[in-house]
């Protein structure tokens, strides 16, 4: 029996060793590196895309755009709802540049019932001249009439503190005088200068 007992031994350690190799060919699982303190990083919340103020009548609003050269450019523009005598929204007068050393642009928006005979003009009250409009397009939602002005019509108007009136002719040739408010609008000019700098 002794003969017979160390081929069994053998058998029996090799199915042994054999069983158990795999096992000790794989590894340990790693352990996690040790736990560093999280480092804090600071990121700048972004700049709204767009943002808006009032100051009296009149609101400016800003909106940031993306460039074709990647870099963001920000466009501002003051404007003031116009209402008819009856209280309802009429039209819209607007103000601004579409760069920092282009010239200001007045623009009006009004109702598509216009004549094209006698150009429209804003009178900014009592004394100054007028400033004279020129109609550019119509579309559905209104004709646009805008001027450029220059630094002395744009200090006129920074002068103001009551109402200014648009003027123009309907389609049938009848007067349309559009009433407006410079409350506020010589505070949102300095507003657009700041948001250009």
């Amino acid at each position: 029996m002794p003969a017979r007992t160390f081929p069994a031994r053998v058998f029996l350690s090799v199915l042994l060793l054999s069983a158990a190799s795999p096992a000790w060919a794989q590894t340990a699982p790693a352990r996690p590196p040790a736990s560093r303190p999280a480092v804090e990083t600071v990121v700048p919340a972004p700049e709204p895309e767009r943002t808006t103020a009032s100051f009296g009548d009149w609101v400016v609003r800003c909106e940031k755009r993306q460039g074709g050269g990647g870099e963001a450019a920000r466009n501002c523009e003051m404007t003031q709802g116009l209402q008819d005598g009856r209280g309802q929204p009429f039209g819209q007068f607007a103000l601004g540049r579409p760069a920092p050393s282009a010239p200001w642009r007045l623009v009006l928006l009004v109702p598509v019932d216009v004549g094209f005979e006698v150009p429209p003009r804003l009178v900014p009250g009592e004394g100054p001249a007028p400033i004279p409009l020129t109609f550019r397009a119509c579309a559905a939602r209104g004709c646009v009439a805008d001027a450029t002005l220059d630094a002395a019509a744009l200090a006129r108007l920074r002068a103001r503190d009551g109402q200014g009136r648009a003027e123009y002719r309907n389609a049938a040739g009848a007067e349309v005088v559009v009433p407006f408010s410079f409350r506020g609008f010589a505070q949102a000019v300095t507003a657009l200068e700041r948001a250009a700098d």
